[in-house]
């Protein structure tokens, strides 16, 4: 049952969406009114044809693809219930069953008389399916994959394997971004391999002084913060060509500041101005009275 959902107008200005093409946008948009209260549905791609473009020629399959690779969806299975074990449901039917729209809290507040999803959440496992085509917490093909590196990423994220989390950093580049561990684990995921990145060479403490500078600069000009993806870069550049390093930050903050401090400067001395004016009119006024009389 489709449902009424509402649209932000940044979303017109999204920089990683603005990527895709027009048609698949309005696919993410319609999934929206497809997913139930947590942002979770049904991955029937012939029976969404039908309710988002029923007079249109379009490929839902490419579509959902798209948006799974740049990272507004997540396709999986969930477990059956008399099967043995997680790792053996998700081998035995790498079939996407459900779809997950990342982000759906952030941006959707539905109505509190709709019913209580029904749809399991994704899970964890320890062991992933290495050769599944879409299993849970599957990475985003090409950008995050790591070619030459220890690890593979065509699988669940082992916890085992995770590089220990700087919990404070962590969460505050989320937060930044709109994001939770609990609701966006893709995205927690992907700063956690950051981090854990620019720790090892060396980087993260000038990191620090960037993001900070980031935040305010951002805050102070009053600008769009760059897309979640392309603030922190691609891990197969070793993140060099993330927003974030992308200029001197501080710098740039330092600028602004010295801009705002120009503007309010001027509209103090334009006030003293106005002010002395209205008093030299008055003085003015009473000597000419002064005068007729």
């Amino acid at each position: 049952m489709a449902r009424i959902r509402s649209i932000k107008p940044d979303f017109f200005k999204h920089e990683d969406l603005a990527e895709l093409p027009a048609m698949v946008r309005l696919l993410f948009i319609g999934l929206w009114t497809q997913a139930d209260r947590e942002g979770k549905l049904e991955n029937r791609p012939k029976r969404l044809k039908i309710e988002i473009f029923p007079y249109d020629d379009f490929d839902i399959n490419e579509g959902l693809d798209l948006l799974e690779k740049n990272g507004f969806i997540l396709r999986y299975s969930a477990p059956s219930q008399h099967s043995e074990s997680t790792m053996q449901a998700q081998c035995n039917n790498s079939a996407s069953t459900f779809i997950s729209i990342i982000s759906f809290a952030k941006h959707q507040q539905p109505n509190s008389k709709e019913a209580r999803s029904t749809i399991p959440n994704p899970v964890f496992t320890q062991a992933p399916c290495k050769h599944s085509a879409n299993t849970v917490l599957a990475s985003q093909e090409g950008e995050w994959k790591e070619e030459n590196g220890n690890r593979e990423r065509e699988g669940e994220w082992n916890t085992e394997q995770a590089p220990s989390r700087d919990d404070e950093l962590e969460d505050s580049i989320l937060n930044f971004f709109g994001f939770t561990v609990n609701q966006n684990f893709d995205k927690a995921r992907a700063v956690n391999e950051f981090c854990f990145s620019l720790k090892n060479s060396g980087r993260l403490d000038f990191f620090r002084t960037q993001f900070d500078a980031y935040r305010d600069f951002k805050e102070l000009s009053g600008g769009f913060a760059h897309g979640f993806y392309k603030f922190l870069g691609d891990q197969k550049n070793f993140f060099e060509n993330g927003a974030w390093n992308a200029e001197n930050w501080s710098f740039r903050l330092k600028e602004e500041k010295e801009k705002s401090s120009a503007k309010k400067e001027n509209g103090f001395s334009n006030g003293q101005q106005t002010a002395r004016g209205v008093e030299a009119g008055l003085a003015f006024a009473s000597v000419q009275r002064r005068l007729k009389n």
